[in-house]
């Protein structure tokens, strides 16, 4: 019969294997080069922006587009 830590463990490892490629991830981000970081942050403010006009609430300026 498993007991509660036996069906812990697949949840654990889970958590631990998400936790390693977030941290892998993280690195791989902060070694990109600044314009492709500048790129991905005109994407966000693109992106709230479409959040923001949805919910009725004035769009704020967009890097480098005006």
């Amino acid at each position: 019969m498993m007991n509660v830590s036996d069906r812990e463990k697949p949840l654990e490892d889970l958590t631990e294997k998400s936790l390693q490629c977030k941290a892998e991830r993280r690195l791989l981000l902060a070694r990109e080069p600044i314009e492709k970081k500048i790129e991905r942050l005109i994407q966000l403010q693109k992106m709230a922006n479409e959040v923001r006009q949805a919910a009725g609430r004035p769009v704020r300026r967009v890097w480098g587009v005006g």
